[in-house]
């Protein structure tokens, strides 16, 4: 990565893609390639953490390196699997795919919407901080990302998609329960165990 000029970060995130080559890896490229950046980056700086996000992608389409995440955890990594989460959820009331994900056309069906991106956000600050996800603010929400009826405008076309992710962030008690699940994932370590659908 010639064009990284700038390798001194104290924490550095890493995700993986959702490409076919990437859902095709094994276990052990997916370590080895994790190794490879890991290594770029202690290079410059060796006291940098790191994390890895889980898209929810990865899960549903149970890609087999999922597997070598309890690995990559023992290398020091913190895993911040908002993916199992959010595919853990779909389904039960009151959410829905369309809840966590855009759907503008018959293909886009992992593109995350605004309570998924905060929710990523959110993980991944409790995941550095240790701070509770609970009483965490999120009425910012609307205001950062345009508003939500711009959002769904734009981004819920496919054959009169809708969803109903603006109400769960208006919900008190069902933001809670969100960030309660948050404090679980991260304190159970979730990404150890998975329950494909």
């Amino acid at each position: 990565a010639d064009y990284l000029t700038d390798r001194s970060f104290d924490y550095v995130v890493l995700q993986q893609a959702g490409n076919p080559r990437a859902a095709a890896l094994s276990a052990e490229e997916f370590l080895r390639q994790c190794d490879d950046v890991i290594a770029f980056f202690k290079e410059a700086n060796p006291k940098a953490q790191f994390l890895f996000l889980v898209h929810h992608f990865a899960h549903q389409n149970s890609f087999g390196w999922l597997e070598a995440l309890p690995r990559l955890a023992e290398r020091g990594v913190k895993i911040v699997d908002w993916g199992k989460l959010v595919w853990e959820l779909i389904g039960t009331s009151p959410f829905d795919k369309n809840s966590f994900i855009v759907c503008r056309s018959e293909k886009d069906g992992f593109h995350p919407n605004p309570l998924t991106g905060y929710l990523t956000a959110l993980m991944t600050y409790c995941a550095i901080t240790g701070k509770s996800a609970v009483g965490q603010t999120y009425g910012f929400a609307e205001t950062t990302w345009r508003t939500f009826s711009e959002f769904k405008s734009k981004y819920y076309t496919y054959m009169g998609a809708t969803t109903n992710y603006p109400e769960i962030f208006k919900s008190e008690s069902d933001m809670k329960g969100l960030q309660t699940l948050i404090d679980q994932y991260l304190e159970e370590k979730a990404y150890r165990e998975y329950q494909f659908k």
